[in-house]
């Protein structure tokens, strides 16, 4: 039998009033684009991306 891994990862928007900070996201582009447009924003309304650690898997 083959075993599948899967890591899981959580990302975090941060709003402020004028700033926008994405934590730790995904290496999918797709994802994270889809979960921004959720909330009604596009990759050009982040202000800052913060990387806590490195990991393949955010």
């Amino acid at each position: 039998m083959d075993e599948e891994e899967f890591a899981n990862s959580t990302v975090t928007l941060i709003q402020g009033e004028d700033k926008n900070i994405v934590v730790d996201p995904r290496i999918n582009r797709k994802e994270l684009l889809d979960a921004l447009s959720k909330e009604g924003l596009t990759a050009k309304d982040i202000n800052y991306v913060i990387l806590t650690h490195n990991h393949l898997d955010h």
